[in-house]
Formats: structure tokens, C-alpha cells, sequence
């Protein structure tokens, strides 16, 4: 099975079995393109081999590793490789009332699936749910409408209607997730098509008051043939601590615990997007309260821009993004916290569903009439 994709400027062509490949494929569907690509990266899985071949490099499997997983990883990186025109953020968005744009941005486990379709339930328009591409000359969020992931039977406050979705029989899936297209529930006209002037950031943390930035903890695997290179690495960042470790049939699983206010992002990020870098997810030290009342403050433009600095995925070595600022990590920062200039800043302390997401829609000018529908 071979199938051809263009996300933004990047150009790929997924190949390899067909239940390999397709769960990808079914995520990635509005993607999908015909065009003939003259310069699409080729990514294959070869299971015979036991290798995954991405444009020039091979790389092994890691037998007993989900080859579906190993896969998506590369097509992942080989996205965020080759995407010159945007700054990808670890975001949601959505489009206001006024047309502008809105970022929800966090860490897992803060809800940010869950509050984007409550949002879009209540009128605001979907742009993406987990990565935002940001135009940093133009100041727009462009629409990346991949499909929800969604645990059928999760614990997380959803629309009913979502949940309902996630639980249909025969729906594609991603792991041991539902993909859920939001057009399906919400119909063709909940999806925007076209990019939006940034307007609103809503920082999503688990407490307010408290001295920022919030200690984060990263989950991460790595090829045990890499592990001990690698541990050298990541001790020698400051601001980085191992605090748990686990070892399997060709992975090792970290947990890092790491003191942004020491500033170890530029060389944590050129750690975390290696290829002996299996997966990562990264969750604040504290989770939210999910039964308080939520609460927000404004915060200042300059923090906004550390913060989603820190989630900022294209920006890794050889990338076209990062090759377009001449490999200065600090210009293409710089360029992130301008295209912040007409956009109001908010720190929300994440608590009851319904009441958070009508604090984040008022907040970003859904009436109250729009709330209640």
C-alpha cells in the first residue's frame, strides 16, 4: 500500500502493509492528495527486513514494538522535517466568533482535546486539535484538521456526541484509539479552511499564583542500542534528572524531570527529536483539579512565547524550518513572540469541564447565548 500526503509545504509517501500503513493513512485522510510529488519523502516499512526506510536513512525495527507506532514516528518527524512554511505548536485551535484565531496549549493531560470540542460544539470553528501551525510572517494559525484520537471508554469529559463517535463500531483507529472526524459530528461547516489572524493564547496549567514555569515531567523511549549514549547526553543538560528508568526487550523508558527556569530547552529539544527517540509525551508535575472552579489571568506576551517556545516541534537540526532562520534557534524565537503582537494572553487554571470551556469562550468573546446552545 502507498499513499501520497500534503501537510502544509511538506511532501510524503507512506508504504508498507496495508495494516500497517493504514490506521496512518486513516488519520492523515484529509491529507491525502493524488498529485503527482516530485519531492515527497518516501517512508517504508518493511517487516521482511525488519527496517523502516525513510528517504536515504534505514533504521531498524524494534521487535516486540508496535511496527504501526515506529512508523507513525518517522512519518511524524519526516512532517516536521520538511515543513518550512510554519512554526508547529503542540497546540489545539479553533476560530472565534470575530474570524481570529484561539491556541489552547499544554502538556497532556490538560484537556486540550476535550475543551477544542467543546468549543466546536458551541459554534467556534475547528482548526486542529494537537498541532497548530502557526505563519510567523503573517501571523495566522492554518488549519491542520488530522482527526481526533479518542478512547472509547476514557474518563475524559467530552461532547456526548464525540463520545457516541468514539464508540461506533468499525471506525478507524490509531493504536487503542477511536479517529474521530470532527465534520462527521458536527458537520462539513465546523471545519475552517482557511488560515486565521492570531488572536487569543490560553496557556493551560494546573495552578495559578505560583512561581512559573511549572516543573514538567517527559516520558520517553529509546533504541537500547543508543540508551547509554544518550543518558550521557540528557545528564549533561542543565535542569535535567532522571527520576525513573525502565528497561525492555530493545527500549529503554525514561522519565526526565526537568527545571525549565534553567533553560534547558534548545538542547533538551535537539535531544528529544532524534531517531533513536521513540516517542516522548510530556506532562506538567501536578495535574489539574478537575472538579475546582477554573480561574485565568492575563499574562504578558514574553512568557506566552517561552511557553509555546517550549512547544514548538519543527525545529530540529537539517529541518527546513530551522534551516530558513540559518540555524539560529534565537531568530526563530524571536519571530515566534512577534507574531504574538495583536493577541491577548491567558494563563487558565484548568478545572470543571463546563465551566472552563465557558470561561475560555468568554474569554475569547462567545456569548453567553452561544455558551448555552
Amino acid at each position: 500500500m502507498k499513499t501520497s500526503f500534503r501537510v502544509l509545504d511538506a511532501e510524503l509517501e507512506l508504504g508498507g502493509p496495508r495494516e500497517i500503513v493504514e490506521p496512518i493513512v486513516a488519520a492523515y485522510a484529509r491529507f491525502v492528495t493524488h498529485d503527482a510529488l516530485e519531492r515527497a519523502v518516501r517512508i517504508e516499512v518493511d517487516p521482511s527486513c525488519g527496517a523502516i526506510r525513510v528517504g536515504e536513512r534505514t533504521l531498524p525495527l524494534i521487535a516486540g514494538l508496535d511496527a504501526t507506532s515506529q512508523l507513525y514516528q518517522q512519518f511524524l518527524a519526516s512532517v516536521m522535517d520538511n515543513v518550512a512554511s510554519h512554526a508547529i505548536l503542540h497546540a489545539a485551535a479553533l476560530e472565534d466568533r470575530s474570524g481570529g484565531a484561539l491556541l489552547l496549549a499544554g502538556p497532556s493531560g490538560h484537556g486540550k482535546s476535550s475543551l477544542t470540542l467543546g468549543l466546536a460544539t458551541r459554534g467556534l470553528g475547528f482548526l486542529s486539535d494537537d498541532y497548530a501551525p502557526l505563519d510567523l510572517e503573517r501571523r495566522e494559525v492554518s488549519p491542520y484538521p488530522r482527526r481526533v484520537a479518542m478512547l472509547p471508554n476514557g474518563t475524559a469529559p467530552v461532547p456526548p456526541a464525540f463520545a457516541e463517535a468514539s464508540r461506533r463500531a468499525g471506525a478507524a483507529r490509531l493504536f487503542d484509539k477511536t479517529l474521530v472526524d470532527v465534520a462527521d459530528v458536527l458537520g462539513a461547516d465546523a471545519l475552517r479552511a482557511d488560515p486565521c489572524p492570531l488572536r487569543h493564547v490560553f496557556l493551560l496549567c494546573p495552578a495559578l499564583g505560583e512561581p512559573e514555569p511549572l516543573p514538567t515531567l517527559i516520558d520517553l523511549g529509546v533504541r537500547a542500542e543508543a540508551a547509554e549514549e544518550l543518558r550521557r547526553e540528557f545528564d549533561s543538560v542543565a535542569g535535567v534528572e532522571t527520576v525513573d528508568e525502565q528497561s525492555l526487550a530493545g527500549l529503554v523508558r525514561w522519565r526526565l524531570s526537568v527545571d525549565s527556569s534553567r533553560r534547558p530547552t534548545e538542547a533538551l529539544s535537539r535531544l528529544l527529536v532524534r531517531d533513536e527517540v521513540v516517542y516522548c509525551e510530556k506532562h506538567w508535575a501536578r495535574r489539574p483539579d478537575f472538579t475546582s472552579r477554573p480561574e485565568a489571568e492575563p499574562v504578558k506576551r514574553r512568557v506566552a512565547a517561552e511557553q509555546l517556545g517550549r512547544e514548538l516541534l519543527n525545529r530540529r537540526d537539517g529541518g527546513r524550518l530551522f534551516e530558513r532562520y540559518g540555524a539560529s534557534i534565537a531568530a526563530l524565537f524571536l519571530d515566534l513572540a512577534a507574531a504574538l503582537r495583536d493577541a491577548s494572553c491567558w494563563r487558565v487554571r484548568v478545572g470543571r469541564y463546563e465551566d472552563t470551556v465557558n470561561l475560555i469562550g468568554s474569554l475569547s468573546g462567545l456569548a453567553a447565548t452561544d455558551r448555552a446552545e
